[in-house]
């Protein structure tokens, strides 16, 4: 449900730029460039491409950031899990080998009590 509604909202917001970049295909910007010591003019449109181009680069780069922070916190996860079944059959079989020597002193103390009778 989160997915068809970022989904929805992600074409919205690009309807919505297409739209504002259609309306400005005219306007110049003049910028300042410290290294060419000069002034040079670009089309708006141009420059907002630019920035939504960049926005998206930036987003798929912190999604992989998360993603794989995700990816290391699960591993983490399934390493934890597996110790403690591993320490969950190890007590198991501990609690069977000592209910199997519990129920040999039981049979030796019976037979130790039958021999003094």
């Amino acid at each position: 449900m989160k997915k068809n509604i970022s989904i929805i909202l992600a074409l919205l917001l690009i309807v919505g730029i297409s739209y504002f970049l259609t309306q400005n295909l005219a306007p110049t910007i003049t910028l300042y460039c410290p290294f060419k010591k000069g002034d040079f003019t670009l089309p708006y449109y141009l420059i907002a491409t630019s920035h939504i181009i960049e926005g998206i680069v930036l987003g798929i780069l912190f999604s992989i950031i998360f993603t794989a922070k995700n990816i290391d916190n699960l591993s983490a996860y399934k390493r934890k899990c597996e110790k403690l079944s591993v320490q969950s059959d190890t007590d198991d079989t501990k609690l069977k080998a000592l209910e199997t020597k519990i129920q040999t002193l039981e049979i030796a103390l019976q037979n130790a009590l039958k021999k003094n009778n």
